[in-house]
């Protein structure tokens, strides 16, 4: 009896510890499971804190971009913000070259001798006068520098990159047509311009076309021009007061940069020079332009 009661009281121990085992599983189960929930609801919660944080961030950052570009257009559009200059010529830049080196490579006081050089290659380039007319190497465009920092094309047509690029080197606008300028006078074939430069009057005659023009009538208004620009081939009886830019001529020249006070002429061939590749001809060469123009002439 003893023994059956050790046995029964044994049992009942095992069964209170397996029940108490599997009281603590549930627990820790349940507690697994609400460390999950709490830890979900947690990354959740700091998910959609730093997606807030993002969020005002990038409205800082849009808000400073936007104020960045307010400012910067208002400082541009104040007076004198932006300063066009003429293309320097090349001595302003050797002498600003010069002085840049002499000022920083020695250490004296000679050094701000640089300084002072510099400043004359400043003045240099700001001094420089713009050339009063351009003529590309085919003949089929020009423009003429006119006042208030605008150029004249002689074709309604010209591209926009060629009117950046001609208005970039002399720091003028290329938003005007010479058909559309009083003393211009305008047909299908041709343009005759009047306009004044050092002192005087120059009469600038442009052919439009390729088509036959009546020899008397256009005869004449070589002989009134000064200056004369075609892409086509002229007539030797065509003969301007000073020059004739035909497409003979811009054959050996290209394209040509000129000033009429005082009068210069400056030609691409002249700065590109004479190489195996790209020779010169002869007569570009010796750099006399009425040769150049009598031997078309006679040639002719």
């Amino acid at each position: 009896l003893g023994e059956k009661n050790t046995a029964e009281a044994d049992m009942a121990a095992a069964e209170s510890a397996t029940r108490a085992a599997s009281g603590r599983r549930v627990s820790a189960l349940l507690d697994a499971e609400q460390l999950s929930r709490i830890s979900l609801h947690s990354d959740a919660h700091t998910s959609a804190e730093s997606a807030a944080a993002d969020e005002r961030l990038a409205n800082q950052s849009a808000a400073g971009e936007a104020l960045d570009k307010e400012q910067a257009e208002r400082v541009a559009a104040l007076p004198g913000a932006i300063l066009h200059i003429p293309a320097m010529p090349t001595a302003a830049f050797l002498l600003m070259v010069a002085g840049g080196l002499w000022l920083a490579l020695w250490r004296t006081r000679w050094r701000w001798w640089g300084g002072g050089v510099m400043m004359v290659g400043f003045a240099v380039a700001f001094a420089a006068s713009p050339p009063d007319l351009l003529i590309t190497g085919d003949g089929r465009n020009a423009a003429l520098r006119l006042s208030g920092d605008r150029l004249g094309f002689i074709r309604p047509r010209t591209g926009d990159f060629l009117r950046d690029v001609w208005g970039d080197a002399l720091a003028a606008d290329g938003d005007v047509n010479l058909v559309d300028l009083p003393g211009t006078a305008c047909s299908r074939d041709a343009c005759v311009g009047r306009f004044a430069r050092g002192g005087r009057d120059w009469r600038l005659l442009i052919t439009l076309s390729r088509d036959y023009i009546d020899r008397p009538r256009f005869e004449a208004e070589c002989a009134r021009a000064d200056i004369i620009v075609s892409d086509r081939r002229l007539p030797h009886w065509c003969r301007a007061r000073w020059q004739v830019f035909d497409r003979t001529a811009l054959a050996k020249s290209g394209a040509v940069a000129i000033w009429l006070d005082p009068a210069r002429i400056i030609r691409v061939n002249d700065r590109a020079g004479d190489h195996p590749w790209r020779p010169v001809p002869a007569l570009a060469r010796r750099g006399d332009w009425q040769s150049a123009r009598s031997a078309h002439r006679s040639g002719s």
